[in-house]
């Protein structure tokens, strides 16, 4: 009876002993379980960790290390590829190429000053002188003084064709002074309102070509022949205010000027930097000045303009 109790002591003694070692190789299995789920979990996005008994598997700890864990390289570079290769990049292509819209491309603007110089043609001027018995005079045709005269406009330039056409509105406003001589003279304010093609004859822009730009070769003082243009349309004037003089002192309300005034207009300009061009411009009347027959309006201008 004593034997049996002892050995059954035993029995029981080695029992406990092998559950405590086995508790303890299990519980030092958490970390090899814990990296094979994070190895399954990277392998496929829907497996889900097998039951793992309550008390030897910390499951929050298995949690935290699958969010944490660094990710298979291969994984995350395919994963990148196919999203790179899903982008569509058609739009990307096309709004680079895309060019802006024509009211921003094709239209410029500027503003311009010129030094004008005005003359009406077949001005007949007759001076009489009485003796006491009988009148005389003398004739002086195209005798006319220099006629000074500036004016100030706005520009609008329509690009038709790669810079080497466009369409140039440039209203303004010019004083001047037509008729100018020793005994009668006219001077007025009126509008101008030209409309001319601009043609670059030797290629269009300013830009210097050849890898460098227009402003170095502008800078260097340098001429080419793409600088050059040439300008030909028609020309309005309407006058606004147009007085007569007599003997240099008295003068009325030039009441004989026409209402409005139509002419040719032609020129040349040259650019000296990228927005800026001086240029020459002759117009040359088509209607009549006043009630005399033969009178007709021409004007010269030189002028400083500014377009971008």
């Amino acid at each position: 009876m004593k034997r049996a109790l002892i050995l059954a002591v035993s029995l029981l003694s080695l029992r406990v002993d092998a559950g405590v070692a086995l508790l303890d190789t299990v519980s030092s299995c958490p970390s090899v379980i814990k990296d094979v789920i994070t190895v399954e979990m990277l392998l496929s996005d829907g497996f889900e960790p097998w039951d793992v008994t309550v008390g030897i598997v910390d499951t929050v700890n298995v949690v935290d290390t699958v969010d944490v864990a660094p990710r298979n390289d291969r994984h995350c570079e395919e994963q990148s590829d196919e999203a790179i290769q899903s982008v569509d990049t058609t739009n990307i292509v096309n709004t680079v190429d895309r060019e802006p819209p024509i009211s921003k491309r094709k239209i410029k603007f500027g503003r311009r000053a010129a030094f004008n110089h005005s003359q009406v043609s077949n001005v007949l001027v007759r001076i009489y002188r009485h003796d006491g018995e009988s009148f005389s005079y003398a004739e002086y045709r195209n005798q006319a003084v220099f006629g000074v005269g500036f004016e100030v406009a706005g520009i609008i330039d329509w690009v038709l064709f790669d810079d080497a056409l466009a369409l140039d509105f440039s209203p303004g406003v010019v004083f001047r002074k037509p008729i100018n001589t020793a005994v009668v003279g006219t001077s007025e304010v009126g509008l101008s309102v030209p409309v001319m093609l601009e043609w670059a004859p030797f290629g269009g822009g300013s830009g210097g070509g050849r890898g460098e730009s227009a402003s170095d070769v502008f800078a260097r003082g340098r001429f080419e022949r793409r600088h050059l243009r040439l300008f030909g349309g028609i020309w309005v004037g309407v006058p606004l205010y147009a007085r007569v003089k007599w003997n240099g002192e008295e003068s009325a309300p030039f009441r004989e000027r026409s209402a409005a005034d139509l002419g040719l207009i032609c020129g040349v300009g040259v650019h000296v930097s990228d927005w800026a061009y001086v240029d020459v411009r002759g117009i040359f009347g088509l209607s009549g000045y006043d009630r005399a027959r033969g009178h007709r309006l021409s004007q010269l201008a030189i002028g400083v303009n500014y377009v971008k």
